[in-house]
């Protein structure tokens, strides 16, 4: 069965490297304002391992204001999954 993600956020870079990105997170909810930022759970939080380079994820999620498509997915189809995590609201993180 497919998972229908609708919206990416690639993480902030690590203190010591601006464009690594250690993980993504993957929401099925495309929020339209901060008001509706509850809706967005459960999402998935991926990790990658090795570490991706933000630079083209950042430039993706700044084009298509963070809206999934299959351009996005081709970005991240070849990266190394390391853990899988389920973020069910805002203090679970």
């Amino acid at each position: 069965m497919p998972i229908g993600i609708k919206y990416f956020e690639p993480s902030r870079g690590l203190p010591h490297n601006k464009n690594a990105e250690p993980s993504t997170q993957l929401l099925f909810y495309f929020p339209q304002n901060i008001s509706e930022l509850n809706k967005t759970f459960p999402k998935l939080e991926i990790v990658w391992e090795p570490i991706l380079n933000r630079t083209t994820s950042a430039s993706l999620f700044t084009q298509y204001r963070g809206a999934w498509s299959s351009l996005i997915a081709s970005h991240y189809n070849s990266a190394v999954i390391s853990d899988i995590i389920v973020i069910t609201g805002l203090n679970s993180e």
